[in-house]
């Protein structure tokens, strides 16, 4: 599926880890005290509302919170909290979502740039700044390592990204959030995973995996207390708890259930 790209809202700035860092030590004082510029605040802002951290008044979220708590508890280089600011930010930013979709393999300044032109009808200063967000937030966060969405190697005064599927292990919580978020888009709570896949925001785009990667990782521990698996004619068809929330998946996962 040829995704429309847009929303390139973050200016030249991507998302860092040490902004996140800084967010998550400093709480309330972050917007009073920290080390961004003004524009890079500014853009840092559209990024915190885009991954569903903050609210249009800039008031901290329920996930905030709740990310934060595994945050003290795991660090900045948490799997959990840098996954689920990665699946939120497929699902509100066009942007990122457009990157999740690009095949895996190797591309140049030249190669994202053209791909970025040709989905947004016109070549201009813009889109050289969703390709600047794009490298880096996969350059400068542990998003473009942890989940397949960029390497960047640097060739003297060039920088190539490599896109790899099935990379790393991807803890099960994040598919169950994945899914979850999805089964808000979509509208039904059963459905089999390989019929998920072209999604745009199926958790076989967003993470770069295989549908029998995801088959796999949902099949963990008590990852499978979240669904129930139809075993009748249609094999792995899932069928979601339409009593819960996404945000339920890690309230649970921050008391330790999963």
């Amino acid at each position: 599926m040829e995704l429309e790209v847009r929303g390139f809202r973050y200016g030249t700035f991507g998302l860092r880890k040490e902004w996140i860092q800084q967010l998550f030590s400093n709480g309330e004082d972050f917007f009073s005290h920290n080390t961004l510029g003004p524009i890079q605040f500014k853009s840092f802002i559209y990024f915190l509302r885009d991954c569903q951290l903050i609210d249009k008044n800039k008031n901290f979220t329920e996930l905030f919170n709740i990310l934060k708590g595994i945050f003290e508890k795991e660090g900045i280089n948490s799997k959990i909290i840098w996954g689920v600011i990665w699946i939120n930010l497929c699902f509100n930013s066009p942007l990122f979502r457009w990157w999740a979709n690009i095949p895996e393999g190797f591309y140049t300044r030249d190669d994202i740039i053209n791909l970025l032109a040709d989905s947004y009808g016109k070549r201009n200063r813009t889109i050289i700044n969703g390709y600047e967000s794009i490298l880096e937030t996969v350059e400068r966060s542990p998003i473009g390592i942890y989940f397949g969405q960029g390497i960047v190697k640097r060739e003297g005064r060039g920088r190539t990204v490599l896109k790899e599927k099935d990379t790393s292990d991807i803890p099960s919580l994040l598919i169950l959030y994945n899914i979850y978020k999805l089964s808000k888009e979509i509208g039904p709570y059963r459905f089999n995973i390989k019929d998920i896949e072209d999604n745009p925001l199926s958790p076989q785009k967003i993470f770069s995996l295989s549908s029998k990667k995801v088959e796999s990782i949902i099949g963990i521990g008590k990852a499978k207390d979240f669904f129930d698996i139809d075993f009748g004619e249609r094999k792995n068809y899932i069928a979601l708890k339409n009593n819960l929330e996404p945000i339920d998946i890690l309230k649970t996962y921050w008391g330790g259930g999963i």
